[in-house]
């Protein structure tokens, strides 16, 4: 099964299917999010990755970007711990599972395969159907922009003021979410409504 990463809407621009080299551009913690399997909604908390694509550009000459939800958990059947080991080309050893840093995910390089599908309700949509090291000679790809990382157990304001609003909304609603579940208090930490949309790994093994 593909990793969904939905469009805003039906006439959002996709980028074409193949094979890109990509790199990791954001990591959002958003805190506590309604999840459904089987019937069964719970809340659970969830990061968002997003990568931007190289040499694959919109019409209107910015740089495609896609993102996908993961359970934050590196338990033996989590989507997260699967996705990061074929990432990285090798297995977690034990001491990384008992705790590893996101961060380092962030600005590693990679190769995405992404496959259109259509859905149900009639839209397309472009999903992240496998990811794997960068190829071996392959230039790194270089970000655009800024890289961001957000993590609701350290929330920094002057992050989460540079997502969209729509993602610092469902940041806010899971951080409120987490505080409450973690018996604590929880201030809005976004100071300007107005936001934006954006935002080196020497080894073999990227992180």
């Amino acid at each position: 099964m593909g990793l969904m990463a939905k469009e805003s809407g039906g006439d959002f621009e996709k980028p074409p299917e193949g094979v890109y080299n990509a790199v990791c551009t954001k990591i959002i913690d958003l805190g506590m999010q309604e999840s459904s399997y089987a019937g069964v909604t719970s809340l659970k908390r969830k990061v968002l990755i997003e990568w931007e694509i190289a040499d694959e550009k919109r019409s209107n000459g910015e740089p495609f970007t896609v993102a996908s939800r993961y359970t934050l958990s590196l338990s033996k059947n989590a989507q997260l711990r699967k996705v990061l080991q074929s990432w990285r080309g090798r297995a977690f050893t034990a001491e990384e599972l008992a705790g590893f840093d996101l961060e380092k995910v962030l600005g590693a390089p990679c190769q995405l395969q992404i496959v259109h599908t259509e859905a149900n309700n009639g839209n397309t949509y472009a999903n992240v159907d496998a990811i794997m090291p960068l190829a071996k000679g392959s230039p790194k790809p270089q970000p655009s922009g800024e890289l961001l990382i957000y993590s609701c157990d350290e929330p920094d304001p002057d992050v989460l003021a540079k997502l969209s609003e729509k993602m610092g909304d469902i940041v806010t609603t899971g951080q409120h979410r987490l505080a409450e579940q973690n018996g604590t208090a929880y201030a809005d930490q976004r100071p300007d409504p107005q936001r934006g949309d954006h935002g080196e790994i020497e080894d073999s093994i990227p992180f």
